[in-house]
């Protein structure tokens, strides 16, 4: 479970390890997990590395984000199925406040506002708990590219230092082109006359923590110090096609032969095709609000092949209406207790 849900390449070891850890979790009888399954109808004995990355992380994540780590171990320790079960609940409870509460400080953003306008931006509240910056960080530079500095101060805010101050923590993200860390190594530590207490992490991600009587200088700081800082050219992500294929041979011995290839994650990313100038047969937005959009092809026997993206931009619909050519993944879908093979699609030229 950590080695997918902490993102390591998964290669050597790494690789070994989720492989088999995979064929264990297939079997497992911890009853904690068997409930987080249930409720999200996973089916146990197909069990996949997108299961755990995208319904067994969050929850054991959300523990440490919202509330306190143990209760993750406990979920997945507990032996007893009543308290497992109940371990489970209140770790589904801290994820959907997790969600809540990002969901929330994201609508009270406004990207116009001046100072997402500012080379390094930052930004912060008191009332922000510090296990949910690093997604506040990540939603910012997805939506502006710049490096995002985010920080708050939780409930009761820590004190230190001289006179008691108070101490706020933060987290920070870059897109790659410059390392946050040499940003705030630049800005330096109050020890070296700079204006953090703490820092560290790597280029793309880290923390800190500043005292609330230097946080205004923050910004300032280090707008200066990306004058000062090595910064890298990165074009656009673009994706790599591995192969052409057309809609009949999406079929279950090529998915068969794909399945060799799994677990993907880092370091050995799902293959992706590209099927040519081919139009679609039907569309329809589906989920509790319409978010997720789902396209019917039809192969040259008269079969229907399903494509979906979940969390679509709306502009998907307009680019699928007519002939067009999908980026897609092969995936299986569970869900339901119906398998059913389908494509998840990456883009759209």
């Amino acid at each position: 479970i950590s080695t997918i849900a902490d993102m390591v390449p998964l290669v050597k070891e790494n690789r070994a390890l989720a492989h088999y850890g995979l064929k264990v979790l297939r079997k497992t009888k911890r009853p904690g997990l068997l409930h987080i399954f249930n409720e999200q109808r996973v089916k146990k004995e197909f069990l996949t590395e997108d299961d755990i990355a995208f319904t067994i992380a969050p929850r054991v994540n959300a523990a440490s984000r919202m509330g306190d780590p143990i209760q993750a171990h406990k979920m997945l320790y507990e032996k007893d199925r009543d308290q497992a079960e109940a371990y489970a609940r209140d770790l589904e409870d801290l994820n959907t406040q997790r969600k809540s509460e990002v969901k929330d400080i994201l609508s009270t953003i406004s990207f116009d506002h001046a100072v997402y306008q500012n080379p390094v931006i930052v930004v912060g509240d008191r009332s922000w708990g510090p296990g949910i910056l690093g997604l506040i960080a990540q939603n910012i530079i997805d939506e502006t590219g710049k490096p995002v500095f985010v920080w708050g101060e939780g409930d009761e805010g820590e004190k230190g230092g001289e006179g008691n101050k108070i101490i706020l923590k933060g987290s920070c993200r870059s897109r790659g082109d410059v390392s946050v860390v040499d940003l705030m190594a630049h800005v330096g530590k109050v020890a070296t006359g700079g204006l953090f207490e703490n820092y560290g992490g790597h280029e793309g991600a880290g923390g800190f923590s500043v005292t609330l009587e230097n946080v205004d200088k923050l910004s300032s700081s280090l707008c200066e110090a990306l004058n000062h800082v090595e910064k890298k050219e990165i074009g656009l992500q673009k994706v790599e096609v591995d192969a052409t294929i057309t809609i009949d041979d999406i079929n279950d011995t090529i998915y068969r032969a794909l399945e060799v290839l799994a677990p993907f994650g880092v370091g050995n990313p799902k293959p992706v095709f590209e099927i040519q100038n081919i139009e679609a047969l039907a569309t329809k937005w589906f989920g509790k609000k319409g978010e997720h959009f789902e396209v019917v092809y039809t192969t040259t026997t008269g079969g229907r092949v399903k494509a979906i993206q979940f969390f679509a931009s709306k502009d998907l619909e307009q680019k699928v209406s007519k002939p067009h050519t999908p980026l897609v993944h092969f995936e299986k879908s569970y869900f339901a207790g119906k398998v059913e093979l389908r494509l998840r699609i990456v883009d759209v030229r």
